[in-house]
C-alpha cells in the first residue's frame, strides 16, 4: 500500500494499492451488505444506493453513487464521527490485464477533523482488510477483532 503525504488542515486521506481480484468482487465489496460487513462493520441499506454500518451504539449512514471505475459514499449522518457528515469517501480502481486492480481509497477532508489522527488509523486497519475481504473472502471487521 502506498501513501500519500498530507498537506495542510483540510487534506485528502489517501491510499492507493494493487488488489489481486476482479473488478466484480470490488464492487461487491464496497456496494453490497455482505461486502461492507466482510471488511469494515455490520451493514444493512435500509433504501436503495444508503448503507448503514453499525459500530455497536453508533454508526455512519452513506449513499451510494456506483459508476464502473469510481464508488463514491456520501457520508449523509454519522452518530459515530459527526463531523464526517458532509466528506466523501472515495473507491477509484482501474483493472490491468494482468487480472490486477489498482485501488485509489480517498476520504476527502478528513485530514482537517478532530478525529483525523485516530480516523487514519482505523482507515489504515481497514483497507489491508478491505484488500484481504476482496482477494480471499475473509477480512478483519469490526465484529470479529477482540
Amino acid at each position: 500500500m502506498t501513501e500519500t503525504a498530507l498537506v495542510g488542515n483540510d487534506a485528502d486521506f489517501t491510499r492507493t494499492f494493487t488488489i489481486n481480484a476482479t473488478p466484480a468482487a470490488l464492487r461487491a465489496a464496497i456496494t453490497t451488505d455482505e461486502g461492507v460487513s466482510g471488511w469494515w462493520a455490520p451493514t444493512v441499506s435500509p433504501e436503495p444506493e444508503l448503507l448503514t454500518v453499525s459500530f455497536g451504539d453508533s454508526g455512519v449512514d452513506v449513499r451510494v453513487v456506483a459508476r464502473p471505475e469510481l464508488v463514491v459514499w456520501d457520508v449523509v449522518s454519522c452518530s459515530a464521527e459527526p463531523d464526517w457528515v458532509g466528506t466523501t469517501i472515495e473507491f477509484a480502481s482501474a483493472a490491468d490485464a494482468a487480472g490486477t486492480i489498482e485501488l485509489a481509497f480517498t476520504h476527502r477532508g478528513l485530514g482537517g477533523l478532530p478525529c483525523a489522527e485516530s480516523c487514519f488509523a482505523g482507515w489504515n486497519h481497514f483497507l489491508p482488510s478491505l484488500m484481504s475481504y476482496v482477494e480471499s473472502g475473509v477480512g478483519n471487521p469490526v465484529s470479529m477483532q477482540s
